[in-house]
């Protein structure tokens, strides 16, 4: 990555149990060094994160920008580096091919489901193309008699925010983030629905190792794409009422529409079989009886109040809340104990998720579920 320049960097590259020295000189891009860590890792360049250097005070880095320009950690004049990112041959390995995952010919009709669009409306169209032109890529295979949940990412399960490379991707899961899933998946059929790019998605869900965990397997995976366009009242959100003709309060909102995962399996899954989980409570707004709104898990408290500030009514909250620090969060301990309250139900839209907290509360203390929990994993850790 040398050229015939006098000035010379030195760069370490952390990746997995690697470490990687790399000299740069004063015309070296970031391009360049993207190059370089492919071809020494085999891990595509658009499937390649790095922590620890930013441009203007931002982690997103223009690819012809020149490394001397970039904001760095030093330690003994050496810039200390992070890199995230699953060589090709192991992800193509995940993913396996399912003869019924493929759209299907059949144009789908949504007066199937539960749908808040009256059918002459544009809204309705378009969802029923959206729908129709998705495809579900199966990671494993649908179980016979299990419900399907649905979780989003960020915020819900991990907190990616304010990567450090003093950081670990374990610090940067919830508190009993495996065992929660662990404990669901023997009940329902796991998915993962976040609305940042597939390419970011990729990164966090490997390096994470949700793809090969052995107590628990992901079904799928959905990104942003898969998200539709509506448009709607922030104000009515946490009531589920669409109201297109607010147009003081109208905005344009991105949601996650079930419906083209019923619209692809109506044989599996269905609003009866499904739960969605979220931290923005706009994402299900077409799905409303099918969510559960769970508090944001920020490992950062600033980040967390400057979350409140920009999404106002859509985060769940409590009073005390930010004294509670985020090695101590519990949500996934009560919002498991909730779901297995309601995972052998036929129907599970008879249940009013809005108040899933006091369901859980009334029958059993955190505390107690915190002490069984720990127990149990004590147990497990020594066997």
């Amino acid at each position: 990555m040398n050229n015939n320049n006098s000035w010379r960097g030195k760069l370490s590259v952390t990746w997995r149990d690697n470490t990687y020295l790399i000299d740069y000189d004063t015309n070296t891009t970031y391009y360049e060094l993207t190059l370089h860590l492919h071809r020494l890792t085999q891990v595509s360049i658009d499937r390649l994160r790095l922590i620890g250097l930013a441009y203007n005070g931002k982690s997103s880095i223009p690819n012809n920008q020149p490394l001397k320009q970039l904001t760095m950690k030093y330690k003994d004049n050496v810039a200390q580096l992070k890199m995230l990112g699953t060589p090709e041959n192991e992800i193509n390995s995940f993913i396996i091919s399912v003869s019924n995952s493929s759209p299907s010919n059949k144009i789908l009709n949504l007066n199937d489901f539960l749908f808040p669009f009256p059918s002459n409306t544009r809204e309705y169209r378009k969802l029923n193309e959206f729908t129709n032109n998705t495809q579900i890529k199966f990671i494993s295979l649908p179980r016979e008699n299990k419900k399907l949940l649905i979780l989003d990412l960020d915020h819900t399960l991990v907190d990616f925010t304010s990567m450090d490379i003093t950081v670990s991707v374990d610090e940067m899961k919830r508190p009993f983030m495996d065992y929660f899933l662990a404990q669901a998946y023997q009940y329902y059929d796991l998915a993962i629905w976040s609305q940042t790019n597939w390419a970011w998605v990729e990164v966090k869900i490997t390096e994470l190792g949700l793809l090969n965990n052995k107590d628990y397997k992901i079904c799928f995976v959905l990104d942003k794409t898969s998200m539709f366009s509506i448009r709607g009242s922030r104000c009515n959100i946490d009531t589920s009422n669409y109201c297109p003709n607010d147009s003081l309060k109208e905005k344009k909102l991105k949601v996650k529409p079930l419906h083209i995962i019923w619209g692809q399996h109506p044989e599996i899954w269905s609003e009866k079989n499904t739960i969605h989980v979220d931290d923005l409570s706009r994402n299900f707004l077409l799905n409303p009886k099918s969510g559960i709104a769970i508090k944001p898990f920020y490992r950062d408290p600033l980040e967390l109040a400057q979350a409140k500030l920009e999404e106002g009514n859509m985060l769940v909250y409590e009073p005390g809340d930010e004294l509670i620090k985020p090695t101590d969060d519990t949500e996934l301990l009560l919002l498991l104990k909730y779901l297995l309250h309601i995972a052998k139900a036929p129907n599970v839209t008879v249940y009013d998720h809005s108040i899933w907290r006091e369901t859980v509360r009334s029958s059993i203390s955190i505390e107690e579920l915190t002490k069984s929990t720990n127990e149990h994993l004590s147990i497990s850790s020594e066997r």
